[in-house]
């Protein structure tokens, strides 16, 4: 699960060129988005929105290559990473309400958690990723299979408090799932509700994502939801084990395109946050959870760019908005295609809506 803003920054300065480099020729957008899978191997589902609402809702590729059960536009997938702008705007909910402010440190809301540097962090650096608390897959004995058994998330976190920071918080940044980790017991203590409750109440139900929910343990039955699997030569392996007990704030929840596109609507519309904790999330010198920027799309358009993406074992999606022309792209895909892969498909996808008006 990763975000590499430097990254996305130099990829979105290119972008205006290949917006005007995409064909004037293509008339049919499902035609198009169709020989993703043909030319470019994508297997997941693909969503496209503008002004006017949703113009292309539909999978590609197979959900489950066992029994070749093709992917649909309702198939749900695990969304990895892109659970976090969801854990990020259920804190900031929090400070619309007054019951936290940004300043407040692991100490101030988590006493319990044993580590030292607790009175240093504060929630702004969690949320940043600047606290310096290392990913927990720098735990000792991560990779070694003790942690694929269950463990209460306080236990988990105590583990997590004897790392060493990487760095004096607030003095760089790397990227850390311990921070959306520690959120969610912010969160949990705050409400006293289960992260799950407090996230169907604040965000499913508001936003009518009713195709969406948690992953407890691997061993849970969801209807309809993609198996994960890793391209592999000419053809590909079953994706990892994953215990998403320890990803529950961070990597844990599944969804589709459809209820994401539902989210990006109800966030930017309002319905989730206040005007102030909104623009606190989309800061584009200072974002929270998402990869936000200032492109020239045109002579005219100076524009906002708003992407988010999650990849864990074979499971992987991009968000991207761009909400002065009010179009939305959500990927979901199942065969580990990559980071590049989907912000490629991304601005494909843009380059033709702009090219087709």
């Amino acid at each position: 699960m990763k975000l590499f803003q430097l990254k996305l920054l130099l990829a979105l300065i290119v972008l205006p060129a290949l917006l005007a480099a995409q064909s004037q020729q293509e008339t049919d957008l499902e035609e198009f988005i169709a020989d993703f899978e043909g030319s470019l191997g994508f297997s997941g589902a693909v969503l496209v929105a503008g002004p006017e609402g949703v113009i292309y809702e539909d999978g590609l590729g197979l959900a489950n290559r066992t029994w070749g059960i093709p992917n649909s536009g309702s198939t749900r997938f695990l969304i990895a990473s892109l659970t976090k702008p969801m854990t990020a705007a259920l804190v900031l909910k929090l400070m619309d309400s007054g019951q936290i402010s940004l300043d407040d440190t692991l100490d101030d809301l988590l006493p319990e958690y044993p580590a030292d540097y607790s009175a240093r962090v504060t929630v702004s650096q969690l949320l940043k990723h600047t606290s310096g608390i290392p990913n927990f897959s720098r735990i000792p004995g991560w990779f070694d299979g003790q942690y694929l058994n269950s463990i209460p998330p306080a236990d988990f976190a105590a583990v997590v408090a004897e790392l060493p920071l990487e760095f004096e918080p607030g003095t760089d940044r790397i990227y850390s799932n311990s921070n959306y980790l520690l959120l969610g017991l912010i969160i949990q203590s705050i409400t006293g509700q289960p992260y799950a409750d407090f996230l169907e109440d604040s965000i499913f139900k508001p936003a009518d994502m009713n195709d969406s929910g948690l992953v407890g343990r691997n061993t849970e039955v969801i209807p309809s939801l993609a198996a994960n699997y890793i391209g592999e030569g000419s053809g590909y392996r079953k994706g990892g084990y994953v215990n998403y007990e320890h990803f529950i704030a961070s990597g844990s929840v599944y969804s589709t395109v459809g209820d994401l596109y539902k989210w990006t609507q109800a966030l930017l519309g309002g319905e989730i946050l206040s005007e102030a904790a909104l623009s606190t999330m989309l800061d584009p010198d200072d974002s929270i959870a998402w990869d936000v920027s200032r492109i020239q799309l045109s002579e005219n358009l100076n524009s906002i760019v708003i992407v988010g993406d999650g990849e864990l074992e074979g499971y992987e999606g991009m968000i991207m908005m761009i909400p002065d022309t009010e179009l939305t792209v959500v990927l979901l895909n199942n065969t580990g295609f990559g980071y590049d892969g989907l912000l490629n498909l991304s601005r494909r996808i843009f380059g033709y809506l702009r090219n087709s008006r």
